[in-house]
C-alpha cells in the first residue's frame, strides 16, 4: 500500500472556568496557591511563573471550579512580548477572567493604568477575549500602601462598571467573598462560545468511500481513498484474495451502485492503477 506523510502542528490550549491574569509580580501564583490545590512557584521577583498552572478551587458549600494562572503579561504581549501570545491562548476558553492588581504599586497620577495595560493587551489579542466578564481582585491588601490607595482605585473601576474585591493572597483576607461571587457568576454564565480563532477548526470530516464518474463513453473512473487502498492491497493472482475483494466491494455498497449506472458489460472501470470490465464485478 502506498504510504502517506504529513506535517502536524499541535497546539495545547488549557480548559478552565476562570482565567487568572495580571502584570508580573501581581501575586497570581500566591493567590492560586491560597485558593486551590495548585502549587506554582512563588518568589519575590517578576516572571517567577514561566508556565501556565491549573488549580481546582473548592469553596466550602459551593461548586468547585477550575482556575488557570498564566505568566504575567506585559505591554506588547499580544505581539509576543514576554511570550504573551503563547500564554494568552490558554485563557481563550475560560468563562470569566479574574484580574489581579497589585494595589501597592499603583500610579497615583493614573490609578487605573495597571488595569488598562492588561485590558488593552487582551483586546489587541482578541476582542472576544476582552469581552469576557472580568472581576478585579485588588491584591496585597495586607500592605499599608494598598489600604491607602484602594478606595480611589475601587472608585475608578466601579465607575466603569467593574466589580472590585479587596483581597490578600498572603493572608486570605477577602478571599471567601471573592470566591463566592465567582461561583455565582459561573452559574449564571453560559458555556464559553467558540471564539474567532477556532471557528474554522474541523474536528471531524466525512469522506465518502468512493466516487464514480464517467470519463468518456464506455470508460468510468472510480476514486476514493478507501476503495483505492482496497485495490492496491489485493493480490489479483490469488482466487481467495479476489473473493475477499468482491465481498468488501459489496459491503461498501459499490456493487449495488454499479447496477444503478447506465453501463454496458464491456465498459471499463479504472480504480487506482487497475482496470476492470463491468462484467467482472458480477462473476
Amino acid at each position: 500500500e502506498p504510504g502517506k506523510s504529513l506535517n502536524l502542528r499541535l497546539e495545547l490550549k488549557l480548559l478552565a472556568d476562570v482565567g487568572l491574569v495580571g502584570l508580573p509580580n501581581a501575586g497570581k501564583s500566591t493567590f492560586l496557591r491560597a485558593v486551590s490545590n495548585a502549587r506554582p512557584k512563588v518568589a519575590d521577583y517578576p516572571f517567577t511563573t514561566l508556565n501556565p498552572s491549573l488549580g481546582i478551587v473548592k469553596p466550602e458549600g459551593l461548586s468547585a471550579f477550575c482556575m488557570a494562572d498564566i505568566p504575567g503579561l506585559i505591554e506588547g504581549a499580544h505581539e509576543g512580548a514576554g511570550l504573551g501570545t503563547q500564554f494568552l491562548r490558554h485563557i481563550e476558553r475560560t468563562r470569566l477572567l479574574l484580574h489581579l492588581v497589585d494595589v501597592s504599586q499603583l500610579d497615583m497620577e493614573n490609578i487605573a493604568s495597571n488595569y488598562d495595560v492588561i485590558m488593552s493587551e487582551l483586546r489587541e489579542f482578541s476582542q472576544e477575549l476582552a469581552d469576557k466578564p472580568v472581576v478585579v481582585a485588588a491584591n496585597k491588601m495586607d500592605l499599608p500602601d494598598s489600604r491607602e490607595l484602594f478606595p480611589e482605585f475601587k472608585e475608578a473601576l466601579e465607575a466603569r462598571g467593574v466589580k472590585v474585591f479587596a483581597v490578600s493572597g498572603a493572608t486570605s483576607e477577602g478571599v471567601d467573598d471573592l470566591l463566592k461571587y465567582i461561583c455565582q457568576q459561573l452559574q449564571e454564565l453560559r458555556e464559553p462560545v467558540q471564539i474567532a480563532g477556532n471557528e474554522e477548526e474541523k474536528l471531524y470530516e466525512f469522506l465518502e468511500a468512493y466516487q464514480i464518474e464517467m470519463l468518456s463513453e464506455g470508460h468510468w473512473v472510480v476514486t476514493g481513498p478507501e476503495i483505492e487502498r482496497l485495490v492496491a492491497m489485493t493480490d489479483f493472482t490469488s482466487d481467495e484474495a479476489i473473493a475477499v475483494f468482491r465481498r468488501k466491494l459489496k459491503k461498501l455498497g459499490f456493487i449495488e451502485d454499479l447496477t444503478q449506472l447506465d453501463a454496458g458489460e464491456d465498459d471499463v472501470f479504472t480504480i487506482g492503477e487497475m482496470e476492470f470490465a463491468y462484467r467482472e464485478f458480477f462473476i
